[in-house]
């Protein structure tokens, strides 16, 4: 697989094939992924893409306001507004640490992250 960052095309097929996901375990605490989703690349853009998804739970629709660059990631998303927050993280990272939380964080603490209502 290769490596972001990716141009749109590239990260909505990377996402199609991982789509998948869905279901299984984000973490060893019982969360759960609920979406893969096609993010902005860098981190204060992801941040700020994060805090809008949670607020329209639209992927597509946060992107498409909020951000109008041309590298993109892909991420692995638990929880929505429903549970008051969310956790994500880069999916190559996800892929790499197989769900570890804490590898996760303390290997890539700028491509994994949380966002609350």
């Amino acid at each position: 697989m290769k490596l972001p960052p990716y141009t749109y095309t590239e990260a909505k097929v990377a996402c199609d094939q991982h789509q998948h996901l869905i279901g299984k375990a984000y973490d060893s605490a019982g969360n759960r992924i609920d979406s893969v989703i096609v993010v902005p690349f860098e981190p204060s853009d992801r941040s700020r893409f994060f805090m809008l998804y949670l607020m329209l739970e639209d992927a597509r629709q946060a992107l498409t306001l909020d951000y109008s660059g041309t590298r993109y990631g892909v991420a692995v998303v638990s929880g929505s507004v429903h549970t008051y927050g969310m956790q994500h993280c880069d999916l190559h990272e996800w892929l790499s640490s197989e769900g570890n939380t804490s590898q996760l964080m303390h290997n890539a603490a700028d491509k994994c992250g949380s966002a609350t209502v």
